[in-house]
């Protein structure tokens, strides 16, 4: 029974203008988001190998306290308190005590640091001593600047030729070249789908409200779990699979780079990311919208989802672009870091387990919902006898 109304329910959503607004969404985002560049070996005494991030602590003081002079003497400061730009203009209270701050810093008065192209820490000043110190700087300028404490990890040098080297080694030995562009896929792809299923789940409901057919609907003979499981699956087949078909496209390019390269390629990198990357979020935000909207039977399941993917994509952007957490989207928005991406997946798959988990829950609260409403609870249907 629940084939039969899953291949209703599929039918169904092929005849909707909805589904096919969504693939049009997925399809422009995927072609303008993803990159394109073609990899290339890098080669001694190149100019630009690209950008990595230090650990090394002297030198993200010596680059956080550069840019510091220079935002204090231009009296503006950047920062993304949501993760939008902001640019701040402390009052000259703040501007005195920043002054003092990088003066306490350099061991310098301010007559000799500003200006200096290459300000230098004092020495002996120990790395939690200018954490400190930014936090104060942070303060005074507001949220989101690069004097945060989740900022300051995230200082970026120009990487040498033997990180360049090993960087792009380990994309054609690790990943065979499209694993890692299939992260990137991942990425740029999860971001419209931490959003667009929630119109699925209202518009299924709301369907059968505008056309008043509770009454019919709720006295069939098929069971509410059935009912229930196959309008779920049926949405996230017709919102999976065109994210597949769409990989598949993505795919032969980079397979295709990856034979030029004289790399085997992973033919099914593409596809394996998508189910553990992708699938669980649309899973979860189906799930949320759909039981939302059974309960409801309004519209605020699309601003639950949408405050949701707010707070995820926005706000979780002071922690860069690449982390999972709790996050509804993970985020690894680079094609390699291979090395750090080994060792983020076993949080990155806890998270997608987890959410997929939350998912069967609030569909089994939803068929719950369902049921009570075809037994005349809940101000809805009719009651069976």
């Amino acid at each position: 029974m629940v084939f039969s109304l899953l291949r209703q329910e599929c039918g169904m959503w092929l005849k909707n203008i909805l589904f096919y607004a969504y693939v049009i969404i997925l399809i422009v985002f995927y072609i303008s988001q993803m990159d394109t560049s073609v990899l290339v070996k890098p080669v001694p005494g190149g100019d630009n190998y690209g950008i990595v991030y230090t650990t090394d602590e002297t030198v993200i003081m010596e680059h956080t306290l550069r840019n510091l002079v220079g935002e204090y003497e231009r009296r503006s400061f950047t920062t993304y308190p949501i993760g939008f730009y902001k640019e701040v203009i402390p009052d000259e209270d703040a501007l005195r005590r920043i002054g003092s701050i990088i003066t306490d810093i350099t061991g310098q008065p301010e007559e000799q640091w500003a200006g200096g192209e290459m300000p230098c820490v004092r020495e002996g000043l120990s790395f939690s001593e200018f954490q400190g110190a930014m936090a104060e700087v942070s303060a005074l300028v507001g949220p989101g600047s690069n004097y945060a404490e989740e900022n300051l990890r995230r200082t970026d040098v120009p990487m040498t030729y033997e990180e360049a080297l090993k960087e792009y080694e380990a994309i054609c030995e690790t990943d065979h070249v499209t694993g890692a562009y299939a992260r990137l896929f991942c990425d740029y792809v999860g971001i419209i789908l931490g959003v667009l299923p929630a119109f699925f789940g209202v518009a299924r409901v709301m369907r059968d409200k505008r056309s008043d057919a509770a009454q019919v609907l709720y006295t069939k003979s098929a069971p509410s779990a059935a009912v229930t499981a196959a309008r779920y699956l049926a949405m996230v087949i017709v919102m999976f699979v065109p994210v597949l078909i769409v990989s598949c496209f993505a795919a032969s390019q980079y397979i295709y780079m990856a034979k030029a390269l004289g790399v085997a390629p992973d033919y099914l990198a593409f596809a394996k990311y998508s189910v553990l990357w992708l699938l669980p979020t649309i899973l979860f935000v189906t799930a949320v919208s759909y039981l939302i909207t059974e309960l409801t039977e309004s519209v605020l399941s699309v601003l639950v989802c949408c405050v949701l993917w707010f707070c995820t994509v926005f706000m979780g952007s002071g922690l860069g672009l690449r982390f999972v957490g709790l996050s509804m989207i993970p985020r690894f928005n680079t094609a390699g870091a291979t090395e750090q991406f080994m060792d983020m997946l076993p949080e990155l798959i806890q998270n997608r387990l987890a959410y997929s988990a939350a998912a069967v829950l609030l569909v089994i609260v939803t068929g719950l919902i369902y049921e009570k409403k075809r037994r005349g609870g809940m101000g809805s249907g009719r009651k069976i006898r």
